[in-house]
């Protein structure tokens, strides 16, 4: 597959994994409201108020959650996957003798196409040691040399 059709069906498929993330973590939002809303019914007392208050702490983590991952999505969405970029900048695909790596959203690993690839911020240390650096470029991160063969 050519570099760039990679590149497109990588942040596809990134985009796709999100929103698979984004529905799931909703469908856990919205079962834990409703039995919040049956457990306001039922139950009285200190246990009552103790119960209340863990299940608000839980809704409260996965709409921030919820939002982040949003917040990800919208960044990895307005990036050019169609761009070519002659050195590493944010949007770049970077093979490397050490891997292949997504300077997009801090998503992690990502299994695409038999291959294994970590897709980080630009402001993770990797990322900040290879932008800027060009196809054949050599970088030392970690006591480890490592080499640009191919940037899209």
């Amino acid at each position: 597959m050519e570099l760039l059709e990679f590149k497109k069906r990588l942040f596809d498929h990134v985009l796709q994994e999100l929103d698979a993330k984004i529905r799931e973590y909703s469908i856990v939002l919205s079962d834990i409201s409703k039995e919040k809303a049956s457990e306001t019914k039922s139950v009285m007392g200190d246990k009552h108020e103790t119960s209340r208050v863990m299940m608000q702490r839980e809704e409260d983590q996965l709409a921030d959650r919820i939002k982040l991952i949003q917040n990800q999505r919208s960044q990895l969405a307005h990036l050019h996957s169609a761009k070519r970029c002659p050195k590493v900048e944010t949007g770049s695909v970077v093979w490397t003798s050490t891997g292949i790596y997504c300077i997009s959203v801090p998503f992690g690993k990502v299994n695409f196409n038999k291959e294994m690839i970590y897709c980080m911020s630009s402001m993770a240390p990797l990322a900040i040691s290879l932008l800027g650096k060009k196809n054949g470029d050599k970088i030392f991160f970690n006591q480890r040399e490592i080499e640009i063969r191919a940037i899209c």
